[in-house]
């Protein structure tokens, strides 16, 4: 299992980035929304199951069968975010076995400007399917590509989803499937607006 070592502090960091020719503040960050079962009907609520090699106390996390969903808490877009950058979904699962087929993914995408200046529109499904690894409690990442990056307007958006395991249309994977977490990596290009409210660059 390989360790981890802090040597540096967050601003030691930064400036041995900058040295090396990156800015800091220009690069990808993460968005992070926790899964919500509670209030999904019986039928299709994932289950929250033991997850993980034994140890005393067990950790649970959500198991899902295929049609099983949950809501995610929901994105709040960020003052650092680049105006017309990129945001890519994505999910971190896991499984309890050895199977390799594939599990697939799907993201209902809902959202709004905020402010006062747009309404919620009407939902969008996007999917991503991925190989397990065949070892389990493997950690998993499965993000949209390219074509289905979300674009992002400005800040103080919300971008409301729902994660839903579906089938892959042929084998399903058959081990206990977890859904972990989901966020989104997105483009930044400040640290900062001028101001907390449209106009926020002005």
């Amino acid at each position: 299992m390989p360790s981890y070592t802090l040597s540096t502090t967050g601003a030691e960091t930064d400036a041995i980035l900058s040295r090396a020719g990156k800015n800091p503040a220009t690069g990808w960050r993460d968005m992070l929304a926790p899964l919500i079962a509670a209030g999904i009907p019986v039928t299709n609520a994932p289950s929250s199951v033991d997850f993980g090699p034994e140890h005393t106390p067990q950790r649970e996390a959500l198991s899902f069968a295929v049609g099983d969903y949950c809501f995610v808490q929901g994105f709040h877009v960020n003052h650092d975010m680049k105006p017309g950058g990129a945001a890519y979904i994505h999910v971190h699962w896991s499984t309890d076995g050895t199977d390799t087929n594939t599990v697939k993914w799907e993201f209902t995408v809902m959202r709004a400007l905020g402010h006062n200046q747009e309404n919620f529109g009407v939902p969008t499904a996007i999917t991503v399917e991925q190989a397990a690894a065949g070892t389990a409690w493997r950690h998993m990442v499965a993000e949209v590509d390219a074509a289905d990056a979300l674009t992002l307007i400005e800040p103080d958006e919300l971008i409301l989803v729902t994660l839903r395991r579906v089938t892959n249309g042929a084998t399903d994977n058959g081990d206990t499937v977890f859904g972990l977490f989901c966020d989104l990596h997105y483009e930044t290009d400040r640290e900062a607006t001028i101001n907390k409210a449209p106009d926020f660059y002005a």
